[in-house]
This record gives C-alpha cells, sequence and structure tokens, in this order.
C-alpha cells in the first residue's frame, strides 16, 4: 500500500528515493487489435500464519502474467494501493537469496538481459518497507495478457529485493497515475491509451479458502460474482481509490467517528490484506471496545456482531492504526482484502467510481471487524 509522502509504493512502506534523474520517455502506442474482449486472471489465495511480533491470519492473493521476450510467467500481487510496476523476482535480486528460500519458490526469474524488448531507461528507484526494500532501475519491456502483448511497459527491475521472499514475481499497480514515480504510465493506463478492453474497468472477486475460485476481471462487469443489486461510490481522491465514509458500526452500534465537521475517507485497497484505522480514530475504537488488543492473540471473547445475543468465539483482529494521509491532507482508512472478501469490488476508471455488490460466495463465519 502506497506511502503518502511519496510517488510510488506498496504495503507498509516507509521511504522512497531517486537514485537517478530520468530522461522523460514516452510510451510507444502500439495499434489495438479489432475485437475487444475481457479478461479474467483467476488468481490463488494463499494464506499463511505470521508469529513474528503478532499471531495473525495472513490474507494475499497472486495470479500470474508474463513479461518479456520470450516470456516468463511471473506471480503477480495486484495492488490497487499503488501505481507502478515492480518486477520483483528478477534473476539478479534472487542471487542474493539463500538457498533454501529459493528452494521454497517454485517459480521462474526475469532477467531483462535476456528479454529481446527489454529497454533499460535513465532512472532509478529505491522502496523501502518494514520487511525489507526493493531496488533498482527503470526501464520497458513486453507485458503479456493472455495472448495479447502489451509493448514497451514501463516497469522497474528490482536488482536488490529482500521483501518479498514468499514468492511473488512482480508488484503490479491499480492505483491512479497520480501517484506514478516519474510520471510513468501505469500499465492499467497503458491499456486504456491502447483501447484493448470493452470499458476501462477492472474488478475483484476473492475467494474466502484456498480451494475457492478468486478472480480479477479486466474490462467488463461479470453478473456470476454477486448477488443483488449494485451500489456505486465516486471517488473523492484520485490518488487512492478513495471513497466518502459515512459510519463505522460494530453491529448495529455506530463508533461515532465519522461527523459532517470531522468527516472519513477509506480507500479499497487490494494489496493489504486487513483494515486500517487513523490511530485517532483506533484509539476510540479500542477505548469503546477494549479486548479488541485481546483478539491479536485468538482468545475466547464476546462476539461483538451480535449485541443483542453475544456468544463467546474465539476472535481474530483484523484491524489496526496506521497513519495515511492523502495529497489532500485527509486521514485515509484502509479497506484491504477481508473487507473485499464480502463484496464484489468494481474499479471504474471510466467514471472515476467504486462499485460494490453482495458477493457471490461471502464468508459464513463470524469475524470481528
Amino acid at each position: 500500500m502506497y506511502s503518502p509522502n511519496s510517488p510510488l509504493g506498496t504495503n507498509s512502506l516507509h521511504q522512497l528515493s531517486y537514485l537517478v534523474d530520468p530522461r522523460m520517455m514516452e510510451v510507444q502506442i502500439t495499434q489495438a487489435g479489432q475485437n475487444k474482449s475481457r479478461i479474467d486472471f483467476p488468481l490463488q489465495n494463499v494464506k499463511n500464519v505470521l508469529v513474528i511480533v503478532t499471531c495473525s491470519i495472513q490474507v494475499q492473493y497472486w495470479g500470474t502474467i508474463k513479461v518479456g521476450n520470450p516470456p516468463v510467467d511471473l506471480r503477480a500481487d495486484f495492488d490497487t494501493g499503488s501505481t507502478n510496476m515492480w518486477i520483483v523476482r528478477t534473476c539478479k535480486s534472487q542471487n542474493q537469496l539463500s538457498d533454501s528460500t529459493v528452494q521454497q519458490i517454485e517459480s521462474d526469474c526475469y532477467d531483462p538481459a535476456q528479454s529481446q524488448s527489454a529497454v533499460q531507461l535513465e532512472a532509478s528507484s529505491k522502496i523501502t518497507f518494514g520487511k525489507g526494500h526493493l531496488q533498482g532501475p527503470w526501464g520497458e519491456d513486453s507485458v503479456w495478457l493472455g495472448e495479447m502483448e502489451i509493448k514497451n511497459q514501463h516497469m522497474a527491475f528490482a536488482e536488490v529485493s529482500d521483501a518479498f521472499a514468499d514468492g511473488t514475481g512482480i508488484l503490479l499497480g491499480l492505483g491512479f497515475p497520480s501517484m506514478s514515480a516519474y510520471q510513468f504510465t501505469p500499465a492499467f493506463d497503458h491499456m486504456m491509451q491502447l483501447g484493448v478492453l470493452p470499458h476501462n474497468v477492472f474488478s475483484f472477486s476473492l475467494g474466502v479458502v484456498e480451494d475457492t475460485p478468486s478472480h480479477l476481471i479486466l474490462g467488463q462487469i461479470d453478473d456470476s460474482q454477486y448477488q443483488g443489486n449494485i451500489s456505486y461510490y465516486p471517488v473523492v481522491d484520485q490518488q487512492f481509490w478513495t471513497i466518502s465514509l459515512q459510519d463505522v458500526l460494530i453491529g448495529n452500534q455506530s463508533l461515532n467517528i465519522c461527523s459532517k465537521d470531522d468527516p472519513c475517507y477509506a480507500a479499497l485497497d487490494s494489496g493489504t490484506s486487513f483494515l486500517t484505522f487513523p490511530p485517532e480514530k483506533y484509539d476510540k475504537l479500542a477505548k469503546e471496545y477494549p479486548n479488541i488488543n485481546q483478539c491479536l492473540f485468538g482468545v475466547m471473547q464476546p462476539d461483538l456482531t451480535n449485541l443483542e445475543n453475544p456468544q463467546m468465539i474465539e476472535c481474530h483482529t483484523v484491524i489496526s492504526p496506521l497513519k495515511l494521509v492523502s495529497y489532500a491532507g485527509n486521514d485515509i482508512f484502509l479497506l484491504g482484502d477481508v473487507f473485499m472478501q464480502l463484496f464484489y469490488t468494481i474499479f471504474d476508471r471510466d467514471h472515476a467510481r467504486i462499485g460494490l455488490a453482495k458477493a457471490a460466495n461471502p464468508p459464513q463465519s463470524n469475524r470481528i471487524f
């Protein structure tokens, strides 16, 4: 997820510094075909348990795309909270990992020197995460969407990569171009320029368990992924995918943390697993429901989602405090994958809006948000 003080970023981003002044390059626009069709990326739901600092369930979704000529298959993390494209699993970055780590990751690596269509530019970036960092030069290469080749896509080639030892090969940002480093054209904007999609929309349908199908769908809305009607909300800040948040409730009880004088804003972020509150809002939540901090350890607590007939359940909190401020100066709530599992989520660039509809197969178990 993006950090507000930097032009580029993802989950837990703290810092970005430019190492080389760029020479601005224009993306080559190639002729698009006449037949436009939606593109459906099946996503793999990956869950594991983190035992460092706190114990919590990690939620992550991967798809697979091809890069370069000849094409290399890489796992992609599709992130609406950032904008640019990073090749995380370059062969150079993998040489720095331990042999045991490399053996655990059964996927290819990408070498721009071996791609006939790769071009390196005079720009470089560094991103620092809480768990590591990415560093490397910028370039261009082809990205394959099925059999369709998107030529001359801007991307950064990570020469140092210790932040994604989990097998992520590509970090592909789907945020607005206002966050793009060096004003390089993001991947989805490139597709918009080429006119390869029926509509400039994409959507996520996220399953809850590993054997439940999950999808990223480009170009069209899939009516089979939701039930009921779609409600649309205008994007109020075209940096993140940010909408106005009217209220926050537990059960049917308002937390009274949003008002006309103190408005709330929430960003839908597929690159964040859980939910985050601005710290001062989180403090009000923790004061009202002090047991929430105990949920970090999976203890038995009353089910706050059923206040009339509370039952004792094993709770795992998916809420944490995070100070995130937009360019417009707004404190931002993040609604990550655990929220998007409940809703078929549509990101509409044509109309700068987000659509939400109840997921066709929503989670069945009780969870505390």
